[in-house]
């Protein structure tokens, strides 16, 4: 074995130290003897936004011979923006560089020679096309919408949502993203979406937590690469936050309060001097709502109809502090060190009561229900980074580790109170419920870019490690002065394992001028283990997948694009959906995991267009889902009680259209809409004939007005029409269809800011729902029962509130290099 390495080893070695310089000294032409000269030479550079120095990825680089203008070679920049193009001969030459949305720029007189073959154009900085500034003041302000290969790019800087809100609002904002009454978002018809902050799940922080004012930018990615983890039927969110490295002090302070009693502050915080770069924020948020629902439930047994009706009314309160340090360490020029962590801790409480009233011919029961809650929460994350960068800047090598652990103490007690007057007797019975659960996540990847001819490669591994440990506890009396019993039979201990280990490799390149392609390939192993304690019950289960993408764009002329890409994803059910135990906390409805569920498998093709015409920025997209092994919802009704569980069914397909439009309709107004239409159909023993195929569409339209030396205003408008409902227990939005229908949602918001001291701080005012029209209807269909249920929460809101930034050394920065290099490289 020993000699058998070594031969490998010296073949190895003699291929890729000797073959070459066989190669070089063949005689070209047909063997004349002349030889050819060496292609050692290198071009590169950087690509950025010339208003806002912003890194262009994704650019087309072409590379042309001066004497006859062949093509030589090319080739498209990176995520910082970055190209290199290698393996070139000596020569005269010129470039071509293409990118949507952008006039062609051309560098003219680049010269490879013998004696200086690497060539560094530096920044090269594109202007947008003359007919999408027409009209429109120069600022620093970034497009608010840019378009990527594989992502749409939303800037919400200058969104007024983003002033005094939270990341729901600024969600409320996003094409093609819809959010309900409870904050859930969905895309495309299917509430399965993959949430992530910096590039990671969070386990600590919801989307309602974060305040909108420290979000830099939103990446909606419907068809995600290999790249990316496959979790989510229709795609993945990414919100990437703000994170200054400029030098000196800078920040940022906000204050705001809304009416009902919520309020919102936050502090951010950077310095940077010499090699570091030290960061933090500290947010807080107090909030109150009132809500009131009301549900008529028929059911029919042996011809014979009961009906139940439900109604009620609850308020919710809590607080919430976020605080967040991290650093930067920068070892030398190509070297970065990052620490960050975050640390957090809330505390809610609620109030629920309701009136339940059962009627079957000449009976009736009823009974008055009063819940008191608290929960309890808090957690922290850690990230350590590593950062190398090369002379080739293309060539990059990351590595991360993360870690986070979360804790939730929940408390609740129940009075349930028959009234003499339905009953023949008065009495009560009490309930107490007492639950814990602890999360523990590990994650460790590590992703390098090379390049590889002219074209790049990224590869990368990633393990994932997760435990959720739940223990629920269920007490009774009919007198809480006497003492509560624990009733074993409702009482539930579950613990939730998951490893997942998973590598990909991606290779992006260009072809001529106008085609660039990206080809993956992600292979993932997953092990996941529920352990139901109580029931001494140990559910294995293990998955081998393989997970393609693929992207490809054609700039079919000036301006205008096509692109096409397909993936495959995967829906994992998640611990509370698996767990098998009943939950007993509402008596007339129950609910249980099912531990036998498979995941969904969905693949994902799409194809879009884009195009600059004039003042007008248009993109469509036809889209189309199937999926194997759907997870549904499915409900049924014996003894006018209700028993909800979850179940796969064959499959399900999906198929729609997207066209998004920015028009520039004066100096200062600006609007831009978004009409989404989606058709769903499911298969499966289990689903009515009312839900297994549906019709929708999504509206939502943004006007922003600039008005120079007054305010800046926003109105947004928001449809949503009747949709098979996807609704959730235990906090898990099942990707495939359900027994239910919602019906149409639409609001109107409306936000007001004014600029004071240079810019330096804002006062905004801002309006949610002003017609106060956000509602909830769904009806649910079953084998012997209609569900009607309503849910309405207090959503129209006013929200006043004022930031100030200080020392602004970006903005400062950015106009200096832009002055500086505005014309070092013009064509």
């Amino acid at each position: 074995m020993k000699h058998l390495i070594n031969l490998t080893t010296l073949t190895t070695l003699m291929i890729v130290f000797v073959w070459p310089l066989f190669g070089q000294n063949r005689p070209a032409g047909g063997g004349s003897g002349r030889m050819p000269a060496a292609r050692v030479g290198v071009l590169a550079g950087t690509v950025t936004d010339a208003q806002t120095g912003v890194s262009l990825e994704y650019v087309n680089i072409a590379l042309y011979r001066k004497r006859d203008s062949s093509l030589v070679d090319g080739s498209i920049t990176d995520a910082k923006g970055a190209f290199r193009i290698e393996k070139l001969p000596p020569g005269k030459f010129y470039a071509k560089l293409h990118f949507i949305g952008y006039p062609v720029r051309v560098i003219d007189s680049v010269f490879i020679r013998p004696d200086k073959p690497e060539v560094n154009l530096g920044i090269i900085k594109m202007h947008l096309s003359a007919a999408a500034l027409s009209g429109v003041e120069i600022t620093e302000k970034r497009s608010n919408l840019e378009f990527n290969l594989d992502k749409k790019v939303i800037n919400v800087e200058q969104n007024i949502a983003n002033s005094g809100g939270t990341a729901v609002d600024i969600m409320r904002t996003i094409p093609a993203v819809q959010v309900d009454i409870d904050g859930n978002v969905s895309m495309r018809g299917s509430s399965n979406v993959t949430i992530l902050v910096d590039g990671r799940p969070s386990a600590i922080v919801s989307l309602d937590e974060l305040p909108a004012n420290m979000i830099e930018r939103v990446e909606l990615v419907t068809n995600p690469s290999a790249r990316y983890d496959p979790e989510g039927t229709s795609g993945l969110i990414n919100i990437v936050l703000k994170k200054q490295k400029t030098p000196g002090i800078n920040g940022q302070v906000s204050a705001n309060a809304g009416t009902g009693d919520k309020y919102m502050g936050s502090v951010n915080l950077n310095f940077r001097k010499n090699r570091f770069n030290i960061f933090t924020a500290y947010d807080f948020r107090k909030f109150s709502h009132n809500g009131t629902n009301f549900s008529q439930r028929t059911t029919t047994t042996n011809d014979t109809a009961s009906i139940l009706t439900q109604s009620g009314d609850n308020k919710r309160s809590g607080y919430f502090h976020n605080v967040r340090l991290g650093t930067d360490f920068f070892i030398n020029p190509k070297n970065t060190l990052s620490l960050t962590t975050l640390v957090n801790w809330r505390n809610f409480s609620g109030i629920d009561s309701s009136s339940n009233l059962t009627e079957r011919l000449s009976k009736s029961t009823y009974f008055d229900r009063t819940s008191e809650s608290e929960s309890k929460s808090k957690g922290a994350e850690a990230t350590l980074s590593y950062k190398k960068t090369f002379d080739n800047r293309i060539q990059e090598l990351t590595a991360d580790v993360f870690y986070s652990y979360s804790e939730n103490d929940n408390e609740s007690f129940i009075e349930q109170y028959y009234p003499p007057v339905a009953n023949p007797e008065a009495w009560s019975d009490y309930q107490q419920t007492l639950s814990n659960t602890y999360r523990n996540a590990l994650t460790a990847q590590s992703d390098y870019v090379h390049p590889l001819g002219s074209g790049r490669l990224e590869t990368g591994y990633k393990l994932s490690l997760s435990r959720n440990d739940m223990n629920y506890k269920y007490f009774k009396t009919d007198n809480p002065t006497a003492g509560w019993i624990i009733d074993q039979n409702k009482t539930n201990h579950y613990v939730y394992e998951e490893m997942l280990n998973s590598v990909y490799g991606i290779y992006s390149n260009m072809l001529g001028e106008k085609f660039t392609y990206q080809a993956g390939l992600r292979i993932e192993q997953a092990n996941t283990q529920s352990n139901q304690i109580t029931q001494d019950s140990l559910y294995d289960k293990s998955y081998f997948s393989l997970f393609p993408s693929l992207h490809l764009k054609y700039e079919a002329w000036k301006d205008h694009s096509f692109q096409i890409s397909y993936s495959r994803r995967v829906n994992r059910p998640g611990p509370r959906v698996l767990n098998p135990f009943i939950d007993y906390s509402d008596p007339l409805n129950l609910s249980a995991g099912n531990p036998a569920l498979n995941p969904e498998y969905i693949n994902a093709l799409e194809l879009g267009y884009y195009a600059q015409i004039g003042k007008t920025t248009l993109n469509t997209n036809l889209f189309y889902r199937h999926t194997d092994d759907v997870i549904a919802r499915i409900m049924t009704v014996k003894n006018d009680t209700s028993f909800t569980t979850y179940r796969n069914q064959d499959k399900a397909y999906a198929y729609g259209a997207e066209l998004i439009v920015t028009q520039q309709i004066l100096k200062w107004w600006r609007v831009n809409a978004n009409w989404s239409y989606f058709r769903t159909k499911f298969e499966g023993a289990d689903l009515s004939s009312e839900t297994k195929e549906n019709d929708s569409w999504t509206f939502r339209t943004n006007s922003m007005m600039q008005i120079p030396k007054w305010f800046d205003v926003q109105v947004s408008f928001e449809y949503n029409a009747p949709v098979v409902y996807t609704p959730s227990i235990s906090g898990f939005r099942g990707g495939g269809g359900t027994q239910g229908k919602r019906e149409e949602q639409y609001s109107v918001d409306m936000g007001i800011k004014r600029d004071f001291f240079k810019g330096k701080g804002s006062l905004n005012i801002r309006i949610r729902d002003i017609f106060d029209t956000e509602v909830m209807k769904t009806t649910s269909y079953g084998e012997n029962f209609i569900s009607f249920q309503e849910r309405k929460r207090d959503s129209r809101m006013v929200f006043v509130g004022f930031t100030y930034r200080f020392n602004d050394f970006k903005r400062r920065q950015e106009r200096e290099r832009a002055m500086q290099d505005m014309d070092d490289f013009e064509g």
